[in-house]
């Protein structure tokens, strides 16, 4: 095993403070605050040894040059004293600084270092190279999202690019242009190879400032050992990027219920793979696999985790009715979380169920934080959070987070199109526009973005191109009723009536056999300047939890409503922005 390299820590952060060692400068939460320079030396010199004793004597030495008269003890005492003021901490119960009666001072907060520019430090993770040939290539693609997973529990300061990101980067081996396009600082690059019931993994982790390898190691184990090589790899690269972290964060990560046989593990890791392609047909795929691993695995918590997801992608993306979805995905969350508490897929599932299915958009944060708590690096909880705040109005709190998903996850397509979505709901369209030609440009066959753009060119009034996109979307997905809607909206407000009624027809028969939401044919009949249908059909999105109406308070295809009373009682209800007169 290579000995990690050290580099010099620049900048560091401990709680709120960030600590820049060049410019010599503490800072709370990016304000700068007045130390003295004999208070700042201390703390620099206890950081130098975080965890360790500093006596009294090792500060007078390395303070006060040899010959030099002044009171040590009172001036220890009196810098000491300004340094605690300036982090606001009690001697008594001290977070930062520690006193040891007449032995010195220790620095007890966890530490992480930073950048220069005071962000987080980014960890990209090249799909590991399948030495298997083609039929293997989900196993390795599984495994590196795994490994990111579990590398988001432990390397808890640092931002580990989320998957759908990494795999947009699939046999590309020219590390230092990869690290350029993530703006990363490090990437680790392995391989996998499965051998008559044994693995073989190789890692290595490489530091983007000079190409120094600061950590590698060779794993050959029994495949049933898989989860260890795992454990370990992400626990060394911890260490290697200095991160201090608790035994509670390893213990997180790799809890026994995370674990399964080979063969179970291996149908996780296609359920997966589907997962991760995100279209309809897709997540019934990974649906299949994953109750295949909880037939044969009623222990294995991930996948319950997994399947809540499912249920809840299902029904946003209109083919299963939220009632049904919210129910089966609590249901897998629940499960998950009795198997262990460290499940960030259950956390954020039960978030959405309260969030879609039942309004609550404060019990769903409680949930979206902990999902973030457990994992930093997962981005869909900001994603989902970055929603929750768009559709109560606090646009700038939903841009924010949205921000904070693409900084983890910024080629993915869900979160470029829902920081599209919410710049849409901003009215923010130049913006909204901007973002979902870049989810185009990474992801042409991705219907939810042709689906999004056409509403911003609706709301800008180019019918032409609003049109375009709206057929391109049914082309990508011809048979989602959503995409069908829009295109009958459009229809009727570019003056082709007749032809959005019969659209209209087409999926009111559809209702009687499969989910129609109920929101989008509202939306249809404002379109065809029906109120009274329009409002009809949005009560009913209201009654059967139709998680589009969350949007109706902020919605500029709703504005036609903003004043009639019956639309502001139905968002009032349901604790919704209500469009000022």
């Amino acid at each position: 095993m290579q000995v990690p390299a050290k580099e010099p820590q620049q900048c560091l952060r401990f709680g709120p403070f960030q600590v820049d060692l060049v410019s010599r400068e503490l800072s709370n939460n990016g304000c700068k605050l007045p130390l003295q320079e004999r208070p700042f030396q201390i703390l620099e010199i206890l950081l130098e040894q975080p965890g360790q004793i500093v006596s009294r004597e090792e500060l007078q030495r390395r303070l006060w040059p040899a010959g030099t008269f002044v009171d040590f003890e009172h001036s220890i005492n009196t810098a000491v004293k300004k340094l605690r003021e300036a982090l606001d901490d009690d001697p008594d119960h001290p977070r930062f600084v520690e006193t040891l009666s007449k032995r010195g001072y220790r620095f007890i907060a966890r530490l992480s270092s930073m950048r220069n520019d005071g962000t987080r430090e980014r960890l990209f993770v090249l799909p590991f190279e399948n030495r298997n040939g083609a039929a293997e290539e989900y196993f390795a693609d599984g495994l590196t999202e795994r490994m990111i997973i579990q590398l988001g529990k432990v390397c808890r300061h640092t931002d580990v690019i989320a998957p759908v990101s990494v795999m947009h980067y699939k046999n590309r081996k020219h590390a230092p242009e990869i690290l350029a396009k993530m703006n990363a600082d490090y990437l680790l690059a392995g391989s996998v190879q499965r051998t008559n019931g044994r693995v073989r993994i190789n890692a290595r982790l490489i530091r983007g400032g000079d190409q120094c390898c600061v950590w590698s190691e060779s794993y050959t184990r029994e495949g049933h050992e898989l989860f260890f090589i795992q454990d370990d790899i992400s626990t060394n690269i911890a260490r290697a990027l200095a991160r201090v972290f608790s035994p509670l964060d390893a213990d997180a990560a790799s809890a026994s219920s995370t674990t399964t046989t080979p063969a179970v593990y291996a149908k996780y890791l296609m359920a997966r793979h589907f997962f991760r392609l995100s279209s309809v047909p897709d997540f019934f795929r990974t649906k299949v696999y994953t109750e295949q691993v909880i037939s044969e695995d009623p222990g294995f918590a991930p996948a319950y985790g997994l399947l809540a997801m499912v249920y809840a992608n299902l029904a946003v993306y209109g083919a299963s009715s939220m009632d049904s979805a919210s129910k089966a995905a609590e249901s897998c969350a629940r499960n998950a979380l009795n198997l262990s508490p460290n499940v960030e897929e259950a956390e954020c599932a039960l978030g959405w169920k309260l969030l879609d299915y039942d309004g609550d958009f404060a019990a769903a944060d409680q949930h979206f934080s902990r999902a973030i708590d457990i994992n930093p690096s997962y981005p869909m909880p900001y994603n989902l959070a970055s929603q929750a705040a768009a559709c109560q109005g606090r646009f700038d709190e939903a841009i924010e987070k949205i921000t904070r998903a693409l900084n983890v996850d910024p080629v993915c397509p869900q979160a470029n199109s829902s920081a599209g979505v919410v710049c849409y709901l901003a009215r923010r369209f130049a913006n909204a526009r901007q973002f979902l030609e870049k989810t185009i440009d990474l992801h042409p066959k991705l219907a939810i973005a042709y689906l999004s753009l056409s509403w911003v060119y609706l709301a800008t009034g180019d019918f032409d191109k609003a049109l375009e996109c709206c057929k391109t979307s049914l082309d990508c997905d011809p048979s989602n009723p959503i995409t069908r809607a829009n295109l009958a909206q459009i229809l009727a407000i570019d003056g082709h009536r007749q032809e959005a009624l019969a659209v209209l027809n087409e999926l009111l028969a559809l209702r009687k056999t499969a989910y129609v939401p109920p929101y989008y044919i509202a939306q249809v009949h404002l379109s065809l300047g029906d109120v009274s249908q329009a409002l009809h059909w949005l009560e009913t999105a209201f009654q059967e939890r139709d998680s589009w109406r969350l949007m109706a308070g902020v919605d500029p295809r709703l504005d036609p409503l903003a004043n009639h009373s019956r639309f502001q009682r139905l968002l009032a209800d349901a604790h919704l922005p209500v469009p000022a007169h």
